[in-house]
């Protein structure tokens, strides 16, 4: 007989040790939203378990993830074509299980940021890089070191220039995309003054397209560090300087880009007006680059008032996105997103958490857990928690602490959108929770809880895990899943499915799953 489990400790995830990632990525929980770190103690023992809440169908999705962006993809032979950038590598290294893959161009990327020695190991366990990543590595390194040795030998020719300053730029710009600003600022403004230094009148300037493009991308690195004059002078300087050109309504829509940050959102909302117009002209409706204008007119309509424009132009631009780029496409993420907004604006909650729901979880998946998009998402997801009178108040609060951490490390700690992040948090805190929901809305989540330490004699497993499905019954949680060692008497235990294997703590792990 065990005796009644007593809950000592219940932490904020925020104020909790994190259980490590791989035990995470065990669970199925990698996309979920952690709330809660519980300790509980009996006679028998001890149990550490963190409740998080997750959207349903992520119980049963399995699928190999890339170990350095967590981005999804495809484990393929090396001879299989590969368009899409989403082959994944395995058996690269020593690592196994849940981070035993990666992606060919994620593995070039760290071993070009590594220096290129010639002697990689893996940073996680310290092995040599073997098979098919270790002659990606090596071909790598062959190509860079004849690239040094026919820049010793032989004079930039014009089109080796041009080809080498497209490199930086792209660089740059790759590295903008993986969120690294300081980085990215860093790669643009060498190459803008290298270029200045060969070219030093304003109007060869201006005609210098690598200069320009330059000039228009680090307006967004500036942009999104916080830098506001900044961005918004290299825009509209690259607006003139591309005016006539192809390439204008790109700058004239980045420009209002800048302006609707800076709270300029009429004077935004006619630029995006008159770019979109023309792309739909030129290009046609469904082209991503027109999809992307709609998405950021949508939300100007919205922060305008004008919220039956901004819901028919974002569900038109969502259901085309579906149709032509898919569910996880960034675009296809960002007019569910503005559409969410919308909808909460108009007090259309349990349509506005639908979409923003699924729009958090697939930017968790495909973007990561610490892009800005996601952290944006997670912070606006807080607010219609916060708003919405059949909320969550408790996942609100840890879904702006979450934000906050996030923007504080990606951003810095004086950031305007971590200041806002922080601003909030603590507003939250210090208020009284909002009324209790007045009906429980199915909006496809549902609470789970991960053991994380079972401190129990093998005889009193079993029973401890009963009293602790009681537990958990009481707290509203629908589901328990418990990692067991490949040897566990309790694997034998009646259980729903195992949804997850993987080397865990020096042993094989597997993760079985109890619907409460």
């Amino acid at each position: 007989m065990v005796s009644r489990l007593e809950l000592v400790e219940e932490l904020e995830a925020a104020a909790a040790p994190s259980p490590s990632d791989a035990l995470v990525e065990l669970a199925g929980l990698l996309t979920a939203t952690r709330l809660k770190r519980l300790t509980y103690k009996c006679d028998e023992g001890r149990l550490i378990v963190s409740e998080y809440v997750a959207l349903k169908h992520q119980r049963d999705d399995a699928a190999d993830v890339c170990r350095i962006c967590h981005g999804p993809g495809t484990v393929r032979p090396a001879e299989a074509d590969d368009e899409t950038g989403e082959r994944l590598l395995r058996d690269t290294c020593l690592c196994r299980g849940s981070i035993g893959c990666v992606h060919e161009e994620c593995l070039v990327r760290w071993y070009e940021t590594a220096g290129l020695p010639p002697d990689p190991r893996c940073p996680t366990c310290r092995g040599q890089f073997r098979n098919e990543g270790g002659l990606v590595l090596s071909r790598r390194l062959v190509a860079h070191r004849r690239s040094q040795a026919a820049a010793r030998t032989t004079p930039e020719t014009p089109t080796d220039l041009a080809r080498r300053r497209h490199a930086e730029i792209t660089q740059a710009s790759a590295l903008w995309r993986r969120c690294d600003y300081k980085g990215a600022k860093k790669a643009f403004e060498t190459a803008l003054s290298e270029i200045r230094r060969a070219h030093d009148d304003e109007a060869t300037l201006r005609a210098n397209i690598y200069y320009v493009t330059a000039t228009l991308n680090l307006a967004l690195v500036e942009l999104a560090m916080g830098h506001l004059d900044a961005a918004e002078r290299g825009a509209r300087w690259a607006q003139e300087a591309l005016s006539g050109s192809d390439q204008e309504l790109r700058a004239t829509h980045n420009l209002a880009l800048i302006l609707d940050e800076r709270g300029l959102v009429a004077e935004a909302a006619a630029l995006y007006e008159d770019v979109h117009s023309t792309r739909r002209d030129q290009l046609g409706a469904a082209h991503p680059d027109s999809l992307r204008t709609a998405c950021n007119l949508g939300r100007c309509y919205n922060r305008l008032g004008n919220t039956d424009a901004a819901v028919a132009l974002l569900t038109e631009t969502r259901s085309a996105a579906l149709a032509s780029l898919g569910d996880a496409d960034e675009l296809t993420l960002a007019a569910s997103h503005n559409l969410s907004e919308t909808r909460a604006a108009r007090g259309e909650y349990a349509e506005a958490r639908q979409l923003a729901l699924a729009s958090l979880d697939a930017r968790r998946r495909v973007c990561g857990e610490q892009h800005i998009h996601t952290l944006r998402s997670t912070l606006d997801l807080a607010r219609l928690l916060r708003a919405d009178p059949n909320g969550a108040d408790d996942e609100a609060i840890q879904l702006c602490a979450s934000a906050a951490t996030g923007l504080e490390k990606l951003l810095g700690k004086n950031h305007t959108q971590t200041a806002r992040a922080r601003n909030l948090l603590e507003q939250w805190r210090g208020a009284p929770p909002p009324a209790a929901p007045t009906a429980q809305v199915d909006d496809g989540r549902e609470r789970v809880a991960l053991v994380e330490t079972l401190d129990v004699a093998d005889e009193q497993k079993s029973a401890v895990l009963d009293v602790l499905v009681a537990a958990l019954r009481e707290r509203g949680v629908a589901e328990l899943v418990v990692p067991l060692a490949r040897d566990d008497a309790h694997r034998e235990r009646k259980w729903d499915a195992v949804i997850g294997v993987a080397d865990l703590d020096g042993g094989t792990r597997f993760a079985h799953r109890l619907n409460i």
